[in-house]
């Protein structure tokens, strides 16, 4: 993949699951996080030195969720994983602003699926719409994070951009080495 230049972090699943209910074995919960947390973490790992060996742009593109800002009780380790995703694209973003390599976190609301199981796809945004707004916004290179409907409102982007002020303060008091420098 010597002209690989987009990388989309995208595999979900959701267990509906509250956790003063959740019997279910470990494995279960484990497939969630590693599906959810460390797969992503792994192959940007894997892939970014190729990404970058080429000295092209690129794009990494994380997927978190509304449900990793605004945690949702009935999927708690769902809505702590797109948290962790969340967390971990402002830092890899930080770790490449030296690069051609953009990180865009894309931050879907609920949308008409099949992450949350058989016969909960009526729930959401309807797929087209979500998709037709979401798909020009992530080719645009003038935004870090996209958004769709609750996720994209002025009170949701106030937020955003009061925890990326904070993280810039706190990043530098900090330094770090970072790819490209």
């Amino acid at each position: 993949m010597p002209g690989l230049n987009v990388l989309i972090n995208n595999a979900g699943i959701q267990r509906r699951v509250p956790l003063a209910a959740d019997d279910a074995p470990w494995a279960e919960r484990q497939a969630e996080i590693d599906t959810l947390l460390s797969g992503p973490v792994h192959l940007n790992h894997l892939l970014i030195p190729l990404m970058l060996s080429h000295g092209q742009p690129g794009v990494l593109v994380n997927v978190s969720s509304g449900g990793g800002f605004i945690p949702q009780v009935f999927a708690p380790v769902y809505s702590a994983c797109k948290a962790a995703i969340h967390s971990y694209s402002i830092t890899l973003r930080h770790a490449l602003r030296n690069t051609p390599l953009r990180v865009v976190e894309l931050i879907p609301p609920a949308v008409q699926t099949g992450l949350a199981g058989p016969g909960a796809s009526a729930h959401g945004a309807p797929l087209d719409a979500f998709c037709d707004e979401v798909f020009p916004a992530l080719l645009r290179a003038d935004s870090d994070e996209v958004g769709f409907g609750p996720t994209n409102s002025a009170d949701f982007r106030k937020i955003i951009e009061s925890a990326e002020n904070l993280f810039k303060a706190s990043a530098a008091r900090f330094p770090v080495k970072t790819y490209g420098s």
